[in-house]
């Protein structure tokens, strides 16, 4: 992208979200930072601006859209695989209506946006069997609620694609797991 791209990267204060927006500020992209929660200063980076959001809100998520017109969203807002099996309702608001919200939100807005959108392998299931994962393999049924609700925030980023055009990409993340990852001793699943 041409000049400084502006982007909105929510999520902000989970491990890779706030990776990416040291990556991108790195780059001298404008990045604001969105999430519910407010993100500790071990996961801001200087240049970057931050907000608090819940973005299941639409009217919220309206207004910081229009605000920040950003020409890309990475949008890694989610709820984690644990808190899918002790917290389900919540992992459903998390991952699927949060997404509704963004893309209506950005569909709603007269600029151009791209998405990129975070899914997980989770909505594989839980059992890879012998073979690799592809593009074209197809999701199974998962022990918990994490893999479903992600699935389901893909078909309705799909949707938002066939029925209004909007350029959205899904990426499905493997294990990710690095330096600054609070969430574990060990390398697990992070969706």
């Amino acid at each position: 992208m041409p000049g400084n791209p502006v982007c909105l990267v929510t999520g902000a204060a989970g491990f890779i979200a706030s990776r990416l927006v040291h990556r991108l500020v790195g780059l001298g992209w404008s990045v604001v930072g969105a999430d519910r929660v407010t993100v500790p200063p071990q996961r801001r980076t200087p240049g970057a601006e931050y907000t608090q959001i819940d973005l299941c809100e639409l009217g919220d998520t309206s207004a910081l859209v229009a605000d920040v017109r950003p020409q890309i969203v990475f949008h890694l807002a989610q709820s984690l695989v644990p808190t899918s099996i002790t917290e389900p309702y919540p992992t459903v608001l998390d991952n699927v209506l949060s997404t509704a919200a963004l893309l209506e939100a950005i569909r709603l807005s007269s600029d151009a946006t791209r998405v990129v959108h975070a899914s997980s392998a989770a909505v594989y299931g839980a059992d890879p069997g012998s073979h690799a994962y592809t593009e074209s393999s197809l999701a199974s049924i998962s022990p918990n609620l994490y893999g479903p609700s992600k699935i389901a925030a893909e078909n309705l980023a799909q949707g938002y694609v066939a029925t209004y055009g909007m350029d959205v990409r899904v990426c499905r993340f493997m294990n990710i797991y690095g330096p600054g990852d609070t969430s574990s001793a060990t390398p697990r699943s992070r969706g």
